[in-house]
C-alpha cells in the first residue's frame, strides 16, 4: 500500500503520537490509497489521522483557514505549470499559519518559477509564494544531501516554508 511504501504512514504515526489533540488530514487522488491508508491507521490504533480522496487544486472541501499548517512531500512535483498557482492558492487559502513544502526548489533564481521540467516539476518556490505572502515570511533551507539516495533530491531537494 501506498501510505506504507512511501514511509509516510510513519510520518503521520509520528505526528499523531507528538500531537495526540492534533485532527491531521490527508488527501490523495488515489481512492484505493486512501482506503488503505485509513485502514493502516485503524490498524495501528491511530484515531487522529485520516485521509480523504481529494486533488491539490481542488480543496472545497475545507473551509478558509481550517488548518494551521497545510504540508506537502512530493507532491508539487506532479503538478503542471497550468496548475501550480491554483493549487498554492487553494493551500493559502486553508491554511491559517503555515505552508510547509518538501519539494524540488530551484536554487537558479532566473528559473521559471512556474517550473522547469526534469522528470518531475523544479520551481522558485519563493517567487510563486511571494504573491500569497511577504518575502521576508518565506525560508527556503536545502535538504542535506546525505538524506537522500536519489540524485536529484540531493540537487533540488529543499523544505520551503511560508509563515501567514
Amino acid at each position: 500500500d501506498l501510505v506504507r511504501s512511501r514511509g509516510l504512514g510513519d510520518v503521520y504515526k509520528r505526528q499523531a503520537e507528538r500531537f495526540p489533540n492534533a485532527e491531521i488530514r490527508g488527501i490523495d487522488i488515489n481512492s484505493m490509497a486512501v482506503q488503505k491508508g485509513n485502514e493502516w491507521f485503524a490498524q495501528e490504533g491511530i484515531s487522529n489521522v485520516r485521509l480523504l480522496v481529494g486533488k491539490a487544486d481542488d480543496l472545497r472541501q475545507f473551509q478558509d483557514r481550517s488548518f494551521d499548517v497545510v504540508f506537502t512531500d512530493a507532491v508539487l512535483i506532479y503538478i503542471g505549470p497550468d496548475k501550480i498557482k491554483k493549487v498554492i492558492e487553494e493551500m493559502h487559502r486553508v491554511t491559517r499559519k503555515a505552508l510547509i513544502f518538501l519539494e524540488w526548489h530551484c536554487f537558479n533564481s532566473k528559473s521559471n518559477p512556474l517550473g522547469v521540467y526534469v522528470g518531475h516539476w523544479m520551481r522558485d518556490y519563493v517567487t510563486l509564494l511571494k504573491e500569497f505572502v511577504p518575502e521576508n515570511k518565506i525560508k527556503v533551507i536545502k535538504m542535506p544531501e546525505e538524506l537522500w539516495s536519489d540524485p536529484n533530491w540531493q540537487r533540488w531537494g529543499a523544505v520551503i516554508e511560508a509563515v501567514i
